[in-house]
């Protein structure tokens, strides 16, 4: 096998090790601290083939349309590295303004490159020479040719040593060393490019292909390694954004949002059935000033535990407010409705709660029913309101017990 035939073999390997990459990560596309990693991924991919192209072109206008491929990417690279580091430091994001600037920047030096010859400001001069090792481009840089090697250089250096300093402050020492290589290796790449000549085959250029698909290999299984973590981290954010810290149930917020939904679809259905109920520990105040604060956070956790032992998987449960638990029951009757609140009742009642001091008290609760039947309302926000006058019917009737709302019920001014 001849010097070319190996390089070429090197570069399509290349290739597919940057192509094998992109669609590992376009399989966690949703993930949003990947979605830079992606798009340095398909430039290094597109870099690479542009490159290939390149080094197999029979004539000019092959070569350069080769040239104008690898351009697609290259005056990205360093760019897209620098907006990856930034999501995978958690950084924050940048202004919209920032980032058209700096794409504009990007695409700028495309743009130049694509109008040779007619803008010679990144080439003088471009000729196809099919002697040598390899076919390829012989170039003279113009005075773009240079600040687009810097802007590549700039961010990618401020990436990779983003990396690096973020591994040594948390003594990750080996992943700081693979950001090491993943800086030096297109950077090295690159300056051997700039100090040998441009008028035949350069090695380099295989190199720094290959070089910026093994970076972008390292990043990928760093990031590989992150994104348990970051899920967990993203999980328990939103479990604690929707649920009550307490009870572990749904909070105020996320119980409306949930219902109002489910009850938006129940009210497209032909015939709508459903019902809400409000659930209130009866005289709470009491315990909480006659056994502690403590004790009255127990009986709200075992209440939020007893009522979610009586509910189908499909109910929804929230804590509406202080020791109010809000419940809707879709495709339930109110006879059903009501066979539920028994079911809470009891099991509330055959608790005994004891306190720091070892004394023995049991709770009860009332609960207030409304079938959306009756009223049929237009927000399921109306119909806890309706709930919420059920259950002061229930406390007016002495507590311990439940009540439902009828058609004409009104809470009086001031309850």
């Amino acid at each position: 096998m001849s010097l070319g035939h190996a390089i070429t073999l090197v570069q399509f390997a290349t290739f597919l090790l940057s192509m094998g990459v992109s669609v590992a990560i376009m399989l966690h596309w949703g993930h949003e601290k990947l979605r830079w990693l992606g798009f340095l991924a398909c430039a290094s991919s597109i870099y690479a083939f542009g490159y290939l192209m390149e080094i197999t072109a029979v004539d000019f206008d092959s070569a350069w349309l080769a040239n104008m491929t690898t351009y697609i990417a290259s005056p990205f690279l360093g760019l897209f590295l620098w907006l990856f580091v930034r999501d995978f430091l958690g950084r924050k994001p940048l202004p919209l303004w920032l980032l058209i600037v700096l794409f504009a920047a990007g695409t700028f030096f495309t743009v130049n490159v694509w109008l040779y010859p007619f803008d010679r400001l990144y080439y003088t001069s471009a000729a196809f020479n099919a002697k040598g090792v390899l076919p390829g481009l012989s170039t003279s840089p113009s005075v773009l040719y240079y600040p687009c090697t810097i802007f590549n250089f700039v961010f990618a250096i401020w990436g990779g040593a983003s990396l690096v300093h973020e591994f040594g402050r948390h003594q990750q020492y080996r992943r700081a060393a693979i950001a090491i290589i993943l800086l030096l290796a297109p950077i090295s790449g690159q300056i051997l490019k700039l100090v040998l000549p441009h008028h035949s085959w350069n090695p380099t250029s295989t190199v720094l292909t290959l070089a910026v698909a093994v970076a972008v290999s390292l990043l990928t299984w760093l990031a590989a390694k992150q994104v348990p973590l970051w899920q967990e981290v993203k999980d328990k954010t939103l479990f604690m954004a929707e649920h009550d810290g307490l009870t572990g149930v749904f909070n105020h917020s996320a119980f409306l949002s949930a219902a109002e939904a489910a009850y938006r679809y129940e009210r497209s259905r032909e015939v709508i059935r459903g019902c809400a109920l409000m659930v209130d520990t009866d005289n709470f105040k009491d315990i909480n000033d006659k056994y502690g604060h403590q004790a009255g956070d127990v009986v709200l956790h075992e209440l939020a535990a007893s009522i979610a032992q009586a509910l189908r998987r499909t109910d929804i449960l929230g804590r509406y407010g202080g020791d109010e638990f809000g419940i809707w029951l879709p495709t339930a009757c109110e006879t059903d409705a009501v066979k539920v609140g028994e079911h809470i009742r009891d099991l509330i009642a055959t608790k005994v709660f004891t306190n720091n001091q070892q004394k023995v008290f049991r709770v009860t609760v009332s609960i207030g029913v409304a079938d959306c039947t009756k009223t049929n309302p237009a927000r399921f926000d109306d119909l806890m309101l309706q709930a919420d006058v059920g259950l002061y019917k229930a406390k007016q009737a002495g507590r311990d017990c439940i009540a439902c709302f009828e058609q004409g019920d009104t809470m009086p001014a001031g309850a």
